[in-house]
C-alpha cells in the first residue's frame, strides 16, 4: 500500500514511541506496523496529532502501541487523515482493522456501525461482481438466517448486515483462497451473534452451499459439509 517516501524518519522532540504490547495479535499487528512506520516516517509529534485529532498524547500512544481497548475506527481513521495517509492506505488498513476486529470477537453490529460512515447508503455504487455474488447467494443465505432467527424481517436484516460487512472486506476476499468460504464465514458469524440461544440452536453448516460463484474459476466450487461447532 502506499506509504510516505522512505528514508530517515524526521528528527522530533518528546519521548519516543514505545514498542507494540507484545500481546498484540498477528491481526492487529497487520494494520498497526505500516500505520507506525507512516508515524515515523511524517515527523509530526504527539502533540501536533493531538491538536488535529482532539485526542490526548497519551491516547496517540496508546493506540500506536496496542495497550487498552481495540480502537475503534473513527479513531483510526482520524489519526490516519493527520498522518496525510493515502485513501488507498486508508482502504487497505481498514480492512485489516476489520479482519482483527473479527478475530478479537467484536461484534458484526458493532464493526458495521464504525465504518458506515465511509460508504454511501445506495448499493448503486458497489462493484458489480459484488452485486452478482449478492444476487446469487443472497436467498440461501436467507433461509440460513431464518432457520435460526425465527423472524423473516430480523433474518433479511442480518443478511443485509452481512453482506455490508463483506462488502468493506471485499477485496481481501477476493483476495483469499476461497471466497466464497471467507463470505460464508462474515455471514456465520452474523448470525451467530444474533442467534437467541446460541448454545443450543448452533448453526451446523460451516461451510457454504456449493453454489457456483461469478468471483472465482469454475473448479473453485466449495462441497457441502456439515458439522458442529459451538460459538
Amino acid at each position: 500500500m502506499p506509504m510516505p517516501p522512505g528514508g530517515p524518519a524526521p528528527a522530533r522532540p518528546g519521548r519516543k514511541l514505545g514498542p507494540i504490547n507484545p500481546g498484540a495479535s498477528d491481526a492487529r499487528r497487520a494494520w498497526l506496523e505500516p500505520l507506525r512506520e507512516s508515524y515515523h516516517a511524517s515527523g509530526l509529534t504527539f502533540e501536533q496529532l493531538g491538536r488535529s485529532t482532539g485526542w490526548s498524547r497519551s491516547k496517540i500512544s496508546e493506540l500506536l502501541r496496542a495497550v487498552g481497548r481495540y480502537p475503534r475506527w473513527e479513531c483510526l481513521r482520524a489519526l490516519m487523515m493527520a498522518l496525510s495517509l493515502p485513501d488507498t492506505s486508508v482502504v487497505a488498513l481498514r480492512g485489516l482493522w476489520v479482519l482483527a476486529a473479527l478475530e478479537l470477537n467484536k461484534r458484526t453490529v458493532w464493526i458495521n456501525g464504525c465504518v458506515a460512515k465511509d460508504f454511501p447508503p445506495s448499493d448503486s455504487e458497489r462493484p458489480v461482481h459484488f452485486s452478482a455474488f449478492q444476487e446469487l447467494y443472497r436467498d440461501i443465505y436467507f433461509d440460513y438466517a431464518h432457520t435460526f432467527l425465527r423472524n423473516p424481517a430480523y433474518a433479511q436484516r442480518t443478511v443485509s448486515e452481512g453482506f455490508f460487512l463483506l462488502y468493506v472486506v471485499w477485496d481481501m476476499a477476493l483476495s483469499s483462497e476461497n471466497p466464497e468460504q471467507f463470505a460464508w464465514r462474515v455471514l456465520r458469524e452474523t448470525v451467530l451473534e444474533r442467534t437467541p440461544h446460541p448454545d443450543t440452536d448452533t448453526p451446523p453448516c460451516s461451510t457454504p452451499p456449493s453454489t457456483p460463484s461469478p468471483c472465482t474459476r469454475p473448479k473453485a466450487t466449495t462441497p457441502s459439509s456439515t458439522r458442529s461447532r459451538s460459538p
